[in-house]
């Protein structure tokens, strides 16, 4: 009997035979690819023999600096053994230290320019109520105290910066001796040489008029004088108060009238320098005519009030009639110190009295008559008031002058 052949067996209802998968050892699901599963090793990144985790790049790459090497000491670490310093030089320990020091001065600067500002709105505060109304005695002193408190030990800081007075200090630290040598006398002369510049400063002019009537009120404060006073009992004086005074002004003399002869003009004209005038006429020793005279020369002219081409008379001038006013007076002065010469005499030998009478057409004009009328001259005095009686008709008819209203009642005395 033959053998039949077997036919390979298929399911009626459609489903496949179950084939042994690979992973399994009794079958199961078909093998297939398998899921993606994303490496998140953070230990070991890197399999040992392969540089740098197979190829990867690491997080901290030397970008621009070369493959990487061996890790470097810090900086200062060169000794002999790892961590170990490495000795500074002479040369770089100065510059640490002066780096140190620059540090310590400029946290210092700052703290000294808060507490200035803390100390400075405090006092402007104090000062603030000082000068209120109702500030009565009992509480000015009280604040007057609290200014003293905030102030105290603080004055020099406050006045200028601490690197101008170390600059100032070692500046004149090198001069003290030759400065303490130099003469008063010497310094006079240096600033005769430089006479118009000294007397267009203020400063200067202060300088001079000190030098011709020191501590005079007119040009000095009682402050000023009360502080001056304290160096009058010098023991280190060779010379006593009163010859010193006498040699500087001989010194001085007579490079100042000398001045005032050739530039009277421009001074009686001048606010500023016309103050002058009369305390060289004052207090300058040698002849004092020929200043006076160059002083009165320039009133030998008749008086055109308005003045002639826009330049005034120096009688109806704001500044050359007080000139004339304060010589006149000063004849007084002059008296009791024994001169001979006065202004008023001069001026009335220059002039003339003709002359003079056109003074009286403006205000200021006959206030310097007025001035004239009652010199301690008597000679000049008469002189005058004889020859104003001429015209004291025409001065009644004046109108809107108080100054001829003066002049006829010095007239009529």
């Amino acid at each position: 009997m033959e053998a039949k052949p077997q036919k390979p067996f298929s399911s009626k209802g459609g489903r496949k035979p179950l084939h042994k998968g690979k992973g399994t050892k009794f079958g199961g699901k078909p093998a297939g690819k398998k899921p993606f599963k994303p490496y998140k090793n953070t230990e070991n990144k890197s399999r040992p023999g392969k540089a740098n985790g197979g190829g990867r790049k690491s997080g901290f790459s030397n970008a621009g600096k070369g493959a990487p090497g061996k890790r470097k000491l810090p900086a200062g670490g060169g000794g002999e053994y790892p961590g170990e310093e490495k000795p500074m030089t002479d040369e770089e320990l100065k510059k640490k230290r002066l780096q140190k020091k620059k540090e310590l001065k400029e946290s210092r600067q700052q703290a000294e320019r808060k507490e200035m500002f803390d100390i400075i709105r405090q006092c402007k505060g104090v000062w603030g109520n000082l000068r209120r109304k109702k500030c009565d005695e009992e509480q000015r002193k009280k604040l007057m105290k609290q200014l003293h408190v905030l102030i105290q030990g603080k004055m020099k800081q406050m006045l200028s910066v601490s690197q101008d007075r170390k600059v100032i200090i070692k500046t004149m630290k090198t001069y003290m001796v030759k400065f303490a040598t130099v003469s008063p006398s010497r310094f006079c002369r240096y600033i005769l040489a430089a006479l118009p510049e000294v007397l267009g400063n203020k400063h200067g002019k202060k300088v001079l008029l000190y030098l011709l009537s020191p501590r005079d009120p007119a040009h000095m404060l009682p402050e000023i004088a009360r502080e001056l006073e304290q160096g009058d009992g010098n023991a280190h004086s060779k010379k006593d108060m009163a010859t010193r005074r006498k040699e500087l002004l001989e010194a001085v003399s007579p490079a100042l009238l000398d001045y005032l002869c050739a530039n009277a003009a421009t001074m009686v004209k001048d606010k500023a320098t016309s103050v002058t005038i009369s305390d060289i006429l004052a207090s300058a020793c040698g002849d004092l005519r020929p200043a006076m005279t160059a002083v009165a020369q320039l009133a030998n002219q008749e008086l055109v009030p308005g003045g002639v081409d826009g330049e005034l008379h120096m009688a109806e001038h704001a500044a050359g009639h007080l000139v004339l006013k304060w010589l006149i007076e000063q004849d007084a002065v002059l008296a009791e110190a024994g001169r001979e010469e006065r202004f008023s005499r001069i001026l009335v030998d220059t002039v003339g009295t003709e002359t003079m009478k056109s003074w009286a057409k403006v205000n200021r004009g006959a206030m310097v008559l007025c001035s004239l009328l009652n010199s301690c001259e008597r000679s000049v005095a008469a002189e005058v008031k004889q020859a104003l009686r001429s015209i004291s008709a025409e001065l009644q008819r004046t109108k809107n002058n108080k100054g001829a209203e003066i002049l006829l009642e010095n007239l009529n005395k």
